[in-house]
């Protein structure tokens, strides 16, 4: 894990880069005392944009971040969200976790995902007034 507390080479703060992602907007959630973080991550385009996806890692003491990988990503032909992900929040109901999260792309909104083990995420594709 790589912490950055001064500006990289584009003049911007990034607390946490895994490999050479960018990433920010962390949200945290706690099961049976692992911490899960999840947050934005840029992954870079040929054209030298970015596609926004949502990242994971997992920590015990809040200290070292494990990186888990990409957990949800946009950017879905025929689908939702056809454009990029952005920051989000995790509750717990009833045995199940519920990740809301901000979508861009020919349809803006918020998307929702669910969870058992706040690792593996399952969209939920159903959008109110579709």
């Amino acid at each position: 894990m790589t912490y950055y507390s001064g500006p990289d080479r584009g003049g911007e703060f990034w607390f946490y880069r895994p490999g050479d992602l960018r990433t920010c907007d962390y949200w945290f959630a706690e099961d049976q005392g692992v911490y899960h973080s999840y947050f934005l991550e840029f992954h870079p385009l040929e054209d030298g944009s970015f596609d926004q996806r949502i990242g994971h890692g997992v920590s015990r003491d809040l200290k070292e971040l494990e990186y888990c990988g990409t957990v949800l990503r946009g950017r879905v032909e025929g689908g939702f969200p056809d454009g990029n992900l952005a920051t989000g929040s995790v509750v717990r109901h009833k045995g199940r976790f519920y990740m809301l999260y901000t979508a861009h792309g020919s349809k803006k909104g918020l998307a929702l995902a669910v969870s058992d083990d706040l690792s593996c995420w399952k969209k939920n594709w159903r959008r109110s007034g579709d």
